[in-house]
């Protein structure tokens, strides 16, 4: 169960944690890149409404309460504090790119950049120059915020034309449970037993082999798509 002190809501452990983890070089926070054809805001030669973009999402960021909060600080700890969501630092266009290269440079950059604590953590980044009459996209989003499925439902809310509600479309048994649910419950819970068992003996291992994570990490990123 979480505290709440005047407004704001404490973080869970687990987010606190993932919030505790950004170091510089490192940023605990994933990216979704995509390119957009003309159509909608994008105009025919690759140009953008962005207004259009932010009367869009308003609605759809509306419906997430966590997506106009910020963190702060509560005392020891830490809490979400809802804030007054400025949308033209949330949602905003940057710098040309040259090409698809250009557009991994930044996302490579991006991967080193922190998060400011002042605002909510996650932005959506409209980039020109990727290709020809096209606009490249960038969303970033904090694990703190969301992680896992939580992210997958989240871009799907976003980003998404419409929001399709999965158990509703799977077909149903007689006493209404999913049948895809009823049917892949078993499988989930044998791989989930047969996961926790090998990550166990995993821990009594006397010797870990070398690979290339284990290494030096350095203060630059590559993104390759």
């Amino acid at each position: 169960m979480t505290a709440r002190t005047a407004g704001r809501e404490r973080l869970s452990r687990a987010d606190a944690a993932n919030i505790a983890m950004d170091v510089p070089d490192q940023v605990n926070a994933f990216l979704m890149a995509g390119v957009l054809a003309p159509g909608g805001a994008v105009g025919a030669d690759g140009s953008v409404d962005l207004d259009r973009v932010r009367a869009s999402l308003a609605s759809r960021i509306a419906a997430v309460p966590r997506l106009s909060q910020r963190v702060v600080r509560d005392g020891r700890a830490l809490a979400w504090e809802p804030v007054a969501l400025d949308l033209a630092r949330q949602v905003r266009t940057v710098e040309p790119v040259d090409g698809r290269a250009g557009l991994e440079e930044l996302c490579a950059r991006l991967m080193v950049t922190p998060m400011a604590l002042d605002r909510p953590l996650w932005e959506l980044l409209l980039v020109p120059g990727v290709a020809p009459d096209r606009l490249g996209v960038v969303l970033r989003i904090h694990h703190a915020l969301a992680d896992g499925i939580a992210s997958v439902r989240l871009v799907e809310r976003l980003l998404a034309p419409e929001a399709r509600d999965e158990a509703d479309a799977a077909p149903r048994t007689p006493n209404g449970a999913s049948e895809v649910a009823a049917e892949a419950a078993p499988a989930r819970g044998v791989r989930a037993i047969a996961s926790g068992v090998e990550r166990t003996l995993g821990m009594f291992r006397q010797a870990v082999p070398d690979t290339v994570l284990l290494g030096p990490i350095g203060p630059r990123r590559g993104v390759a798509f």
